[in-house]
Order: structure tokens, then sequence, then C-alpha cells
């Protein structure tokens, strides 16, 4: 980035350590091709411990937005939007898959977004009871691993019913020990 004096200098100088975070109004962030004369806003944080494992770098977010925490909390909304695409295409409804043409297309996507509120909002409230543990795989907590998403929840969950009934209620308290 290039600093007041005209010189640029790396991100990683402007000296953020674990548990430190910034904000810097209309900076350039590029002396070769790219941006060109166009200035940002600069974001920077670095957490100490995400998920109980200690992280090795800061991140940083050219923004538009006139403050860290609005930034950060735009920045996290991306996880959401990712986690939704991966949701309907491999995660779920396999829609890259369906080779529909246009019209029909667009009425796949409404019912698709009706299903998915409908298992997301079912995916929370599972979570929210402390149950999900019940429903879905034990997740491993290993490094870099995603938790399950809401969706996932709410989808194996209908699945976790119908096994839950046909097994008789004498063999579910006969293995819960």
């Amino acid at each position: 980035m290039k600093t007041k004096e005209g010189i640029y200098q790396e991100m990683r100088a402007l000296g953020l350590s674990p548990g430190t975070k910034l904000f810097l109004n209309d900076v350039n962030v590029t002396k070769e091709q790219g941006f060109g004369e166009f200035n940002f806003n600069l974001a920077g944080k670095w957490k100490k411990t995400y998920r109980g494992f200690k992280t090795k770098e800061s991140w940083y977010i050219l923004t538009n937005f006139g403050d860290l925490e609005t930034a950060i909390i735009a920045y996290q909304k991306r996880f959401d939007i990712e986690e939704m695409f991966r949701d309907f295409k491999s995660g779920g409804y396999s829609l890259e898959g369906s080779q529909l043409a246009p019209q029909y297309l667009s009425k796949l996507i409404i019912v698709i977004a009706i299903a998915y509120t409908s298992a997301t909002l079912q995916g929370k409230k599972i979570k929210n009871m402390g149950i999900q543990k019940y429903v879905t795989r034990p997740e491993k907590r290993y490094k870099g691993q995603r938790r399950h998403s809401s969706f996932y929840v709410g989808q194996h969950f209908y699945h976790w019913l119908q096994l839950h009934q046909m097994f008789p209620k004498k063999y579910r308290r006969a293995n819960a020990n």
C-alpha cells in the first residue's frame, strides 16, 4: 500500500499482531497493475485463536465501508453466502446438474428457495435446542474443517425422524446408556 509519504510498503509491515485490528481510510493499495489510483479503506484483523487454534496470520479487506466493525460484519456474511451456494449445488439440491431450460430452471429455483428456507429454519431451531449431535453425524474437530450448516442439519432432521420411528422405544432405551 502507498503511505502518505508516497512510499509503497507491504501490508504485513503495518504491525498487526495476534489479537489486534486496524482500519485505514483512503489508501492506495497497488504499485503494479490493478486498481490504479482508486483509494479504498483497509480493514485488518488478526485473531488470537479461531475455534481453539492459534491463527498464523492476519487478514485484510479492501472496503468502501467507513468503519472496521461494519466491514467485518459484511465480510462475515460472505461465508454464509458461499455456504448457501454449496448447498444449492453439490451439498443438497444438485442445481448445476439439472440442465433445465431457463424457463423451467427459474421455477425450480423458486421451489429450491422455499425448501432451502424451510430446512435452514428447521436446522437453526435444532441447533438452538442443542440436539444437533443426535440429528447429524458427529463433527470431527480438525483444523479447517467446517461445521454442519443449518441447512444440512435441517435437511437431515427428517431422515433422523424416519429412523427414530423405525426402531421401537424399547430398543432406543436399551442403547441410550
